[in-house]
């Protein structure tokens, strides 16, 4: 699956769409919109339009309550934080701190795998 979404989805969107996940996450968990905007760093706009959908919605809330329930919550924010860092490493100035952070989370994937 991450396969496909490599290839359908650009970096940019691919963070996206993992930054409106985890949005869904930290609302089942009764995080406050301040709280999730540090955590994650977006906006409070794109925080309210998630929000909208999870309460609303027919789908989001019963997933993301799902993915709380699960130990596979670890995987996923692990998976969230290498897909951030390695866009983050596209060549700026101050990119070392990212491939630090970027290996370091590779090294915890090969350590404990499952």
């Amino acid at each position: 699956m991450a396969n496909f979404f490599d290839e359908f989805l650009t970096p940019t969107e691919q963070i996206m769409l993992a930054k409106r996940m985890a949005i869904s996450l930290l609302l089942a968990k009764n995080y406050n919109y301040q709280d999730i905007s540090d955590i994650l760093k977006v906006s409070n706009g794109t925080i309210a339009e998630v929000s909208m959908q999870y309460w609303y919605g027919k789908y989001l809330k019963s997933v993301a309550l799902q993915l709380a329930e699960k130990d596979e919550l670890k995987d996923f924010w692990l998976d969230v934080a290498e897909m951030v860092t390695s866009v983050g490493m596209v060549g700026r100035k101050g990119t070392g701190g990212w491939r630090y952070l970027n290996n370091e989370i590779k090294k915890r994937q090969q350590k404990n795998p499952f």
